[in-house]
């Protein structure tokens, strides 16, 4: 979940030192709200639907989740 997050570029921004922080929120996020997704990546493969859904995700959550960004104040 974290690789692919930090892989396809949803991390970039997120200070180095918040990336732990970061992992237990999101990964917390993701079990408690979407479960289904933890279930589908645990057969070995990310299908393209689990991918656009986990895509949309990162895009809401990212900015919202409160660790620091780089480049902010």
């Amino acid at each position: 979940m974290s690789l692919f997050a930090g892989v396809k570029g949803f991390l970039d921004k997120v200070e180095t030192s918040e990336l732990s922080k970061f992992e237990n929120i999101y990964l917390n996020m993701i079990r408690t709200k979407y479960p289904h997704i933890l279930e589908a990546i645990k057969k070995g493969r990310i299908e393209p639907a689990v991918e656009a859904e986990l895509r949309t995700i990162l895009a809401d959550f990212v900015p919202s989740c409160g660790v620091k960004m780089k480049g902010a104040a």
